[in-house]
């Protein structure tokens, strides 16, 4: 069925108005924590200045910084290996060539993200879901650096989703100046860009991208055409498609802070604290006035008697008729509120706005010490994650997942990962995320087997029948997945077993001994399990 333009750009259009409460809103938070984004309404001329109208207090500013900092570094930190692969059949891990296959996968992976620029958008990524709700960037292939990341602002974005919940299309409306566009299409971009392209190169048109599920297609044909994400690129001025080409995943990552419904933009924390933002700036506004009128407070004149203008510098002279009456130049009196009770009070919303933006959360973080007990330190990583781990959780499948999937998708396509072992055909793989976020999630389930075990310990001492019940293997299996220990320092069953027939046939020999058998016997025996032991590589 061939594209309708004029049908997509309703389509659009439908979107983009609907829309239109949410950039007022996320307008009205712009301009009071994140001021450098503040044109979701308007259109920014070049080299136009900050705005700094509203604000008084820049609380909310540092910690929305903090926040998303804090995301970045807990989450997503450029210096640390912070994702790792497997097959969702975990027997199949315990083969060396299948974990030495997924480490190369996973070099190859952040070797690529490193040299892109992936580390400068996610953090936008971030910032943009704290202050607005949703997040969302563009990643394409890139004939230098194999993938490009493109941060997508809130304002031309909209998102639909399925009855599902899971993101099925973006709408995405932007500008490019002719030289752009004719850069990026050639002649393809236009009657209208092309016409500009001699006279007025830098004139700006405006542009829709569409990326959509693609419903009706030949599963069979491996052309653009035929993939599961259907992309249109329309000139809007001309109402000409550009380009329609396909993807097979998705290139718009998308995911919100707080998920909707009802909402496809979800919410925001700033949103929850943007009436104590509105107070914090008012009750700054108030301090400062008050400061100011102390400092160089109003004075009261006489109404006849004085040379105007007054100068009210420091040591300045002013002249009085003298045929007038010696009337004073007093100072009239200022408010005499408390105002150090003004300050406790700011300082508490202050520290409202800080809670709610997740800055201090981070903070009590960085602050856990060696000094602090092994159950101290447990209680405030769960405390902490029992507000983070939805969003935690949220972001990492709802964004970097399919991040990954893309990005195994394009490297395998252009042939940069080697075909998988045997045993992995027509397996799946999962993610399993090592960073500190990820890891403080299982934290307290992990403090709950380890109590546990002290408890069996316990148990043991009196009646010590209690320790088979537990499991050894599976008892380490479990607290190495929910630390995500990597498997290269884990030892297959089938060493695991080696030695333990080995050790078992050592303490056979000591009782042999100790029973008085022979002294030839004993040292051929030894010898041959010494030997096993070396090739083994187990040290006595």
């Amino acid at each position: 069925m061939p594209t309708n333009v004029r049908d997509l750009i309703t389509e659009h259009d439908f979107l983009w108005n609907q829309n239109a409460n949410f950039r007022a809103y996320a307008q009205d938070m712009s301009e009071f924590v994140l001021p450098r984004k503040a044109w979701k309404t308007s259109i920014r001329a070049q080299g136009e200045r900050i705005k700094f109208n509203f604000l008084y207090d820049s609380t909310a500013i540092r910690a929305l910084r903090n926040s998303a900092s804090g995301f970045y570094t807990n989450l997503t930190n450029p210096v640390t290996r912070w994702v790792a692969f497997e097959t969702l059949n975990k027997e199949f891990m315990k083969d060396l060539e299948v974990r030495t296959w997924f480490r190369g996968i996973e070099d190859t992976s952040f070797a690529t993200l490193g040299q892109s620029n992936f580390y400068n958008v996610i953090l936008e990524f971030f910032t943009d879901s704290i202050g607005f709700g949703p997040g969302t960037f563009l990643m394409l292939e890139d004939a230098r650096n194999k993938v490009r990341f493109e941060e997508m602002p809130v304002e031309n974005i909209s998102r639909v989703e399925d009855a599902s919940g899971r993101l099925s299309a973006i709408y995405r409306a932007f500008k490019l100046t002719a030289t752009q566009a004719f850069q990026l299409w050639g002649n393809k971009a236009g009657k209208s860009v092309l016409e500009s392209i001699a006279q007025k190169p830098y004139d700006e048109f405006d542009f829709i991208h569409i990326v959509k599920e693609r419903h009706e297609r030949d599963v069979s044909k491996k052309d653009s055409l035929n993939m599961p994400w259907k992309s249109v690129w329309i000139a809007r001025k001309d109402e000409h498609l550009i380009l329609e080409s396909g993807f097979i995943e998705n290139p718009y990552i998308s995911e919100v802070f707080y998920h909707d419904p009802r909402d496809p933009n979800g919410f925001s924390p700033t949103m929850d604290v943007l009436a104590d933002i509105k107070l914090a700036n008012a009750i700054k506004r108030t301090l400062i006035r008050a400061g100011m009128k102390q400092a160089d407070p109003p004075y009261m004149l006489p109404s006849r008697g004085f040379m105007l203008p007054l100068n009210f510098n420091p040591s300045a002279t002013n002249y009085r008729d003298a045929k007038t009456k010696n009337d004073d130049l007093q100072v009239l009196p200022v408010g005499t509120g408390k105002s150090f009770l003004t300050q406790e009070f700011l300082i508490s919303v202050q520290d409202d706005i800080k809670d709610g933006l997740f800055s201090n959360l981070f903070r009590s973080l960085q602050e856990i010490t060696k000094q602090m007990t092994i159950p101290e330190i447990q209680r405030r990583v769960a405390d902490n994650m029992g507000l983070l781990a939805p969003v935690v959780n949220r972001f990492t499948h709802g964004a970097l997942d399919p991040m990954f999937t893309r990005l195994f998708g394009i490297l395998s396509r252009r042939g940069d990962i080697p075909e998988p072992p045997e045993i992995l055909r027509d397996q799946d793989f999962t993610m399993v995320y090592l960073s500190p976020l990820a890891k403080a999630m299982k934290a307290s389930e992990v403090g709950e087997i380890e109590a546990f075990l002290m408890d069996v310990q316990a148990v043991g001492t009196i009646l010590p029948q209690a320790y088979d019940k537990i499991d050894e293997d599976k008892t380490i299996d479990v607290l190495s997945k929910m630390r995500a220990i990597t498997p290269e320092i884990m030892r297959d069953d089938e060493a695991i077993a080696q030695i333990r027939k080995l050790r078992a046939e050592q303490d056979q020999l000591i009782a042999a001994l100790q029973a008085g058998q022979g002294v030839s016997q004993i040292a051929k025996d030894g010898a041959q399990a010494e030997k096993a032991s070396a090739e083994a590589g187990v040290s006595k």
